[in-house]
């Protein structure tokens, strides 16, 4: 004869009145009291069985005792399924009211005190009636609907239950998707606990978030470290990672806060360098007015424009940068590309200009002028399609602007061949810091916004550019006429090769580096075979070869590379 345990599909006698119950419930899935009584009758005296061993050790018996003789027996006995029912009927009277006492509390209009709620809890978790299974379930359901739509005043009972019901360790099942709704608001209290110890990172930005902005305004903008960042972060973290949390604020203050942050405030160093900078500039005339020449060169007054002259570019970072930036950012879907890499072309247009034109002042002016505003129109183009991160932007800046140093070398030998080398090497130089500073967007452009096939023609085109202008280095010993259009045509393909050369492998970006280095060296040891030309002479057409070479390489080999998930 199979034991009870067996029965309910145990190994063996256990004290685990939870896994008695789950048993109990898995069973019952497969066994229907109305097509087979018996099984049924044989599970629940299986079920009472297991649940008395389990709490108090005392076995029921398995049989009934014999009939007495005098018993009258005519009258018809209930059925097991009717015995059950009666029974649970019995158990939930009881335990009814205790819900209904749970639910008032924590739904009146004035709040009990949490020892008066978590009283009112314990009733119904030791209530008897739990021991069936059905009440069981549809006591949980409707405990976690309670405690759910209670926030925060329930948030007393949530560790209590949730503790009780195991619901943090349960998966699947029918009310799995709120059970682990509860789970998660108790995992949200926990990580609020934390927030309320003065000792964690985002303490004082919890204390800060209890009331309006407007009360702590303008100290807000003025501490150091700048506590409206930790503000930021904190309200991301509560959004993305502990949304139930967002019920233990208020909303108003949480939406005057959105408000307050939209505002793009300057941040807390640069309020205090502006209310340096007037007292510094004081100082300084001051200083000019009663300081001796002697004196001023040994303490130099100028050191006091620092502060002014950092508060300027702050303002200018602030409000010609980070201002417009964050307003492209938001309308990134409708900016075309036109706008976004259009400083590209318009740099090495400014380049091709600066080699025709004059050297005169209004044109240098004018192509300093010109320059800064193609590098402010990069810097913007940062903000249209940012980087993952911090640190993937530092790492492709550094790259292109290591990859600049043989350029700004050879431009620095080659310079005497220029007529206008302050005009052409000014563009350069501008046009060399605007591909360094939009970088990145560059590297988004070239590995997400072109095809493959695109990217094959654009290599192409660049080697057959790099051919054109190795012949245009040697007719330039020729005639030096063309030695500045061939400066100007390498620097142009120099900066447009900084992009697809950071795609190259480590190892050959390292073999080219030091292969370019050795090729000109190569290439500067034969000049003195060639008669007639010049040291400078030498520097342009062998340094430039040596340049050429690189381009071609790094065409060369992404034309015939595999297309990789890094392109």
């Amino acid at each position: 004869m199979p034991t009870p345990w067996h029965v309910l599909g145990l190994a063996g006698p256990t004290g685990d009145v939870r896994a008695i119950r789950r048993a109990y419930a898995q069973m019952l899935k497969t066994t229907n009291p109305e097509d087979d009584p018996d099984g049924f009758q044989a599970l629940r005296q299986a079920y009472d069985h297991a649940l008395a061993h389990a709490r108090n050790g005392a076995v029921p018996p398995e049989t009934s005792p014999a009939p007495s003789p005098d018993e009258d027996n005519s009258a018809p006995e209930p059925s097991a399924a009717q015995k059950a029912y009666t029974e649970a009927q019995a158990a939930f009277a009881d335990h009814a009211p205790l819900c209904n006492a749970l639910g008032a509390l924590i739904t009146a209009q004035d709040a009990p005190s949490p020892d008066t709620l978590r009283t009112a809890l314990r009733a119904v978790l030791d209530s008897p009636a739990l021991a069936y299974i059905d009440i069981q379930n549809r006591t949980e359901e409707w405990l976690a609907r309670l405690l759910l739509s209670a926030m925060p005043r329930s948030d007393t009972l949530v560790p209590v239950a949730v503790a009780h019901f195991q619901w943090d360790k349960r998966a699947g099942g029918r009310e799995s998707a709120l059970l682990a709704n509860v789970a998660g608001r108790n995992r949200d209290l926990a990580f609020l606990a934390k927030l309320q110890d003065k000792q964690h990172i985002h303490a004082k930005a919890y204390r800060l978030l209890q009331a309006s902005p407007a009360v702590r305004d303008p100290l807000l903008r003025l501490a150091i470290p700048d506590l409206l960042k930790d503000v930021r972060a904190l309200l991301a973290l509560i959004r993305g990672t502990y949304p139930s949390l967002l019920a233990n604020f208020d909303p108003q203050v949480l939406a005057q806060w959105d408000a307050f942050l939209k505002r793009d405030p300057i941040s807390a160093g640069l309020w205090w360098v502006l209310l340096a900078a007037p007292p510094a500039l004081a100082v300084y005339f001051w200083a000019v007015a009663i300081m001796r020449p002697s004196e001023r060169q040994a303490i130099p007054p100028e050191l006091l424009l620092l502060v002014p002259a950092t508060a300027i570019a702050g303002l200018f970072y602030h409000f010609a940068i980070l201002a417009p930036g964050r307003w492209i950012a938001k309308r990134q879907a409708r900016t075309p590309l036109g706008l976004r890499l259009g400083w590209l072309p318009a740099a090495a247009l400014l380049t091709l200009l600066a080699t025709a034109l004059p050297l005169t002042p209004p044109f240098v002016i004018g192509t300093g002028a010109t320059g800064l505003v193609l590098i402010w129109w990069a810097t913007l183009s940062n903000f249209i399609r940012p980087v993952r991160d911090r640190r993937t932007l530092v790492r492709l800046f550094l790259a292109v602007l290591v990859n600049y140093a043989p350029l700004a070398l050879w431009l620095a030998w080659t310079a005497p061949l220029s007529p206008n080398a302050p005009l052409q090497l000014t563009a350069m130089m501008l046009t060399g810091v605007a591909t360094v500073v939009g970088a990145a967007p560059l590297a988004d452009f070239w590995s997400a916004g072109l095809s493959a096939k695109a990217k094959q023609t654009a290599l192409g085109a660049l080697g057959l550019g790099a051919l054109a202008t190795a012949g245009l280095l040697g007719a330039a010993l020729h005639l030096p006429g063309l030695a500045p259009w061939g400066m100007t045509l390498l620097a142009c393909l120099y900066a447009l090769d900084r992009i697809p050369s950071v795609f190259l492998p480590v190892r050959f970006i390292k073999a080219r580096y030091y292969g370019l280095y050795g090729i000109g060296i190569v290439l500067q040891l034969t000049g003195p075979l060639i008669d007639g030309i010049s040291e400078a002479q030498s520097i342009h057409l062998f340094g430039g070869l040596a340049l050429v070479a690189g381009i071609c390489a790094t065409a060369s080999r992404l034309m015939t590379r595999r297309p990789s998930r890094r392109q």
